[in-house]
């Protein structure tokens, strides 16, 4: 796949960018296949995770509820 890179950028009087010159680049010269695998390895769902995060943000909320209804009685008396 080949795609357009901008290889001289000139910026103009009102601070826009305008491109004096393009390259075409062959898109899989670009891009290294140990850089995609980092990128999948980051971007990758992690179940573990999922569950640390959202219990914690489940105990927090019930928490946070009863802390509110214990306070809303104590007002009123």
């Amino acid at each position: 796949m080949k795609i357009l890179i901008c290889d001289q950028p000139v910026i103009d009087g009102s601070g826009y960018v305008q491109c004096a010159a393009w390259q075409m680049a062959d898109y899989e010269s670009l891009a290294q296949m140990s850089d995609f695998n980092q990128l999948v390895d980051l971007l990758r769902f992690d179940p573990a995770l999922f569950a640390m995060i959202t219990g914690g943000l489940l105990l927090s909320f019930i928490g946070a509820h009863v802390a509110g209804v214990i306070v809303k009685t104590l007002n009123r008396t």
